[in-house]
């Protein structure tokens, strides 16, 4: 992958944080599980998250490690086993956690490479 694309690729990858946390901001847990268009959304994020960051390991290299990508590459592994649904109490700590320090540490990455968000 070019060097050029690690801006573009991050920037989707925030653009979909932003919108997945948008969407589910001030929702209670109660009301996130056992909703189908909210798990199927987030499980659809995850996969396209997962889609932006394949190669950015590489490229990025030890200047910036990807081991924050890793909870959610980790559940975008079992989902392309097509049985897999993602625990509710998995996907709360995504939305809470989880997708926040991602978006958190993806920041300076993107000032490394003179980009604003």
């Amino acid at each position: 992958m070019p060097i050029r694309d690690v801006p573009r690729r991050l920037q989707a990858i925030v653009a979909l944080i932003d919108g997945m946390i948008e969407q589910t901001h001030g929702q209670a847990f109660d009301h996130i599980r056992g909703n189908f268009l909210y798990e199927r959304a987030i499980e659809r994020v995850i996969e396209l998250i997962a889609e932006e960051s394949e190669t950015l390991d590489a490229v990025l290299g030890l200047r910036h490690p990807g081991a924050e990508l890793a909870p959610v590459l980790a559940l975008s592994e079992k989902l392309l086993d097509n049985d897999y649904r993602i625990d509710t109490y998995d996907m709360w700590q995504l939305l809470t956690r989880q997708l926040p320090a991602l978006k958190a540490a993806i920041v300076p990455i993107l000032t490394d490479y003179t980009f604003e968000i």
